[in-house]
C-alpha cells in the first residue's frame, strides 16, 4: 500500500513540476507535494528495510515505472481547449482541484489497504495536505465565483 501511494504521490509531483513550467506558474504546488512525498518515502524505506528488500534496486524500478507512467499514464489531464482559451490562473485553479482529488483517493487507498498503525506519518501528512489544500481551493473559488456576500443584510 505505502509503494503505491509513493509512487502516486511521486508522479504528482512530477506532474504538476512540468504542468507548472510548461504555463508559466508558480511552483509552489510541486514544492508542497515535495514534501508530502519525502515524508512518504522515509515511509517506505523503513518498509523495505523490515522486509530486507534493496532500497536501491526499488528507487530504481519507481523511476523506471514512473518514466513510463508520465508518458502513458499522466493523472492530471486538462482540457486542451480549456487551456488555449483561458490563462494561467485557469491552469493553476484546475491544478489545485485535481491534486486535491487525487490526494484524496491516495489517502483512502492507503487507509482501506493498511492496518490503522502502520505508516502514521504518511497518513498524517496526506490528511493534514488535503485539508490545506481544501482550505486554497474554497478560497480560490469565493474569489471567482462573482458572488458578492454582505453580512448583516436587511
Amino acid at each position: 500500500a505505502i509503494i503505491g501511494t509513493h509512487l502516486y504521490v511521486r508522479q504528482l509531483v512530477y506532474e504538476t513540476l512540468i504542468l507548472c513550467h510548461k504555463n508559466k506558474i508558480a511552483e509552489s504546488l510541486p514544492s508542497f507535494l515535495t514534501k508530502i512525498e519525502q515524508i512518504v518515502e522515509g515511509d517506505v524505506e523503513d518498509c523495505l528495510r523490515k522486509e530486507n528488500d534493496n532500497i536501491e534496486e526499488h528507487m530504481e524500478l519507481v523511476k523506471k515505472i514512473l518514466k513510463n507512467n508520465l508518458q502513458n499514464k499522466k493523472l492530471i489531464r486538462l482540457s486542451q481547449s480549456q487551456l488555449v482559451q483561458k490563462e494561467s490562473t485557469h491552469v493553476s485553479e484546475m491544478l489545485y482541484l485535481r491534486v486535491e482529488t487525487i490526494l484524496n483517493r491516495v489517502n483512502n487507498e492507503l487507509c482501506l489497504r493498511s492496518a490503522n498503525r502502520s505508516f502514521q506519518a504518511s497518513k498524517t501528512s496526506l490528511k493534514t495536505s488535503m485539508e490545506e489544500l481544501k482550505q486554497q481551493n474554497s478560497k480560490v473559488e469565493e474569489e471567482n465565483s462573482g458572488f458578492v456576500f454582505v453580512e448583516n443584510f436587511q
